[in-house]
């Protein structure tokens, strides 16, 4: 191949890459295009298909544990129950098994490093976080869906936007940890308290939850160099000096936030019935109850009516898979997360921290949110967790090993 042709796939490449990271937020048409025409480039040439191919295992077994229970599930239904197969296996796979590869297939060919990639991530959030904070404070809605006290800026709710803020917090949070020079420092900190401001604006509560115990998480993984980084750099005094007064100006200018705030959070361990979350819950268990092994197919007429509103989907990951795969498929949900897991704790120190931590967020999330079957900002964080996880090894390095006449060198 071209010298120049090879240059032009790399920048095509690029800039997909960086239309997803830029669109998967808010869905739309852009994000739909990079989804799909970037797995087709990966796929269509002889080198970027043997990048892809080093993790041919790892693929097949995600395939096994998130997508083969639906497609069971499926078949059982048109066999036993004169259903009709729908495209959700296939789309689930495309999103949970191939895409988080063929992410780290492009930034490995194009030579762009996990650590822009999370750079890029915490920059597209923070815009979204300016645009989220100031659409509250002006009280506009820029995606035409009233949220009152809730920020949410272009995204379509409040939730998914906290889960979009908590994980460029950690990743910001992180980045701090590293920081060599006083720049970069100047850079992540404001982000980090723009972030976190956002993500306490947005009023999730599965969002701060997880943020919460991810950050306690992050901090005990890296205890031994905590104290140092507290010392030498001063950035987590200055840090928590800012929350501080952060939390003081919102008590003093916005007292009925933090009320509602802290009505959402008390619900959560009073087990309030107003909570709508436990009566889809307890709606969507008649289903598991009715088919414990397979499950229901995600293309099947379950959803949950109250007063006048349809509710899509049991809002729990877990109770998800084990409404639409069974008890089957909630042992490969659990199988692929541990292979997640045990992969992330063969990384180092800071790869492995930040890994662990974003797991436990998004699983924390999905507990009361937006499941990974058919939301794509869970989908999304999740591929972008495998990649780092994955990836981590080869893509961290700054300087690689160039790719000679379309054939991949070993590294």
């Amino acid at each position: 191949m071209p010298l120049s042709k090879k240059l032009d796939l790399k920048f095509v490449i690029i800039v997909l890459i960086l239309v997803w990271l830029a669109s998967f937020p808010v869905k739309g048409v852009f994000y739909q295009l990079s989804l799909y025409l970037l797995p087709v480039l990966i796929l269509a040439f002889r080198s970027t298909r043997s990048l892809l191919k080093r993790n041919g295992s790892t693929v097949l077994l995600l395939l096994i544990c998130f997508v083969l229970p639906l497609f069971l599930s499926e078949l059982w239904a048109v066999i036993f129950n004169g259903g009709s197969f729908s495209g959700n296996p296939f789309e689930i796979f495309w999103r949970l098994a191939l895409f988080p590869f063929v992410l780290i297939a492009a930034c490995d060919y194009s030579r762009f490093s996990i650590r822009w990639l999370q750079n890029s991530f915490v920059l597209f959030a923070v815009i979204y976080a300016t645009i989220g904070i100031a659409g509250l404070f002006l009280h506009y809605s820029l995606n035409g869906r009233p949220f009152g006290w809730r920020a949410v800026g272009v995204i379509s709710n409040s939730n998914p936007f906290g889960l979009l803020m908590m994980v460029a917090v950690i990743i910001s949070f992180q980045r701090l940890f590293e920081t060599v020079t006083k720049k970069e420092m100047l850079v992540f900190l404001p982000a980090c308290l723009l972030l976190l401001t956002a993500g306490v604006l947005s009023g999730s509560r599965s969002a701060l939850l997880g943020g919460v115990l991810s950050l306690l998480l992050l901090l005990i993984l890296q205890r031994k160099n905590f104290a140092p980084f507290l010392i030498g750099k001063r950035g987590l005094l200055i840090l928590g000096g800012s929350i501080s007064l952060l939390f003081v100006l919102l008590w003093l200018l916005w007292p009925s936030y933090l009320s509602h705030l802290s009505t959402r959070v008390i619900r959560i361990f009073d087990g309030d019935i107003r909570d709508i979350r436990l009566q889809i819950w307890q709606h969507y268990l008649v289903f598991v109850r009715e088919n414990p092994f397979l499950g229901t197919p995600i293309s099947a007429e379950n959803r949950f009516h109250l007063r006048g509103q349809v509710y899509f989907g049991p809002h729990n990951m877990y109770l998800s898979v084990l409404v639409h795969s069974g008890i089957i498929g909630l042992s490969g949900l659990l199988l692929g997360l541990g292979l997640l897991i045990k992969r992330a704790i063969s990384l180092d120190l800071h790869g492995r921290s930040l890994c662990l931590a974003l797991l436990l967020l998004l699983c924390v999330f999905c507990f009361f949110n937006a499941p990974l079957f058919g939301n794509e900002m869970s989908q999304g964080v999740f591929a972008l967790i495998v990649a780092m996880i994955i990836g981590g090894d080869s893509l961290a390095k700054e300087e690689l090993t160039p790719l000679v006449s379309g054939d991949v060198t070993s590294r």
